[in-house]
């Protein structure tokens, strides 16, 4: 079995996105609620963004919203062309229908590529 080294990669493909000009568009990230581990994994992005000069957005939002306000909060977002990226930190909790939240997202700005599962 070949074991893959995930932080080499990733080391080096950070080196490389170094040299190359930051983008001046805003990496927005949104979670619903407060769950210690998407927190902790949003942080790294956060850091990993800082350090390549992209500018990070976190936009948590409290588990008390409705369905309706998520997806047009997720419109609004995604609308914004200052906005070049966005997360939508997974598992949302489970009173959200998962597919019409990134439904409404603009698929070139799905970071994960989320929309075309």
């Amino acid at each position: 079995m070949i074991k893959i080294d995930g932080k080499k990669i990733a080391k080096k493909i950070i080196s490389e996105l170094k040299k190359k000009p930051a983008p001046k568009k805003i990496m927005a990230a949104i979670l619903v609620g407060d769950d210690k581990a998407s927190l902790a994994f949003l942080g790294r992005k956060e850091k990993i963004a800082e350090e390549l000069g992209i500018e990070f957005r976190l936009h948590q939002l409290e588990e008390s919203i409705s369905q309706k306000e998520l997806e047009d909060y997720v419109r609004r977002i995604s609308d914004d062309e200052r906005v070049g990226g966005i997360i939508i930190q997974l598992p949302l909790p489970e009173k959200f229908d998962r597919e019409k939240v990134l439904a409404t997202l603009d698929s070139k700005k799905d970071v994960d590529a989320l929309g075309l599962l």
